[in-house]
């Protein structure tokens, strides 16, 4: 039985100390910022920011002051499976399922790799390439009629 409980949320305090540091390098790379403020942890916090900074920094997953206990929460509930599917001028990387069921779905055009944006899918009985499909879809039609 351990004497310190878990962490649960990621506190306005750690998240100063850790914008402290990615303002000083640049990075969230834990590697790189966790000597700025290591000391100013508490010694049960310190493996699991370090293990947080890590994942976010390795999976492109930045985070601010809006969103800081959400980028938390998805660390904590564990890494999703990220899906990249290609199709008819679009492409996907890094689509996610939600744990509602619904789906995260960035778009980007084959050609230019432009990103055509973030689109949320509801929680269905799709298989993800269905859900891309449906996305394609609409990127297609909003796209291709020259707005």
């Amino acid at each position: 039985m351990s004497l310190f409980k878990k962490m649960n949320r990621l506190g306005d305090r750690n998240y100063t100390l850790i914008s402290g540091g990615a303002k000083v390098f640049g990075s969230l790379d834990p590697d790189e910022i966790m000597d700025y403020f290591y000391e100013e942890l508490y010694v049960h916090e310190a493996d699991e920011i370090y293990a947080f900074l890590k994942w976010c920094h390795e999976n492109n997953k930045p985070f601010g002051h809006g969103n800081y206990e959400q980028r938390f929460a998805e660390f904590k509930q564990g890494l999703k499976k990220e899906y990249t599917m290609k199709g008819r001028g679009y492409q996907t990387r890094g689509m996610q399922q939600l744990s509602d069921g619904s789906w995260i779905v960035p778009m980007y055009r084959n050609r230019d790799d432009a990103m055509l944006g973030c689109y949320e899918v509801p929680a269905s009985s799709k298989t993800p390439r269905q859900v891309f499909e449906l996305v394609r879809k609409g990127c297609y039609a909003e796209f291709s009629s020259g707005c």
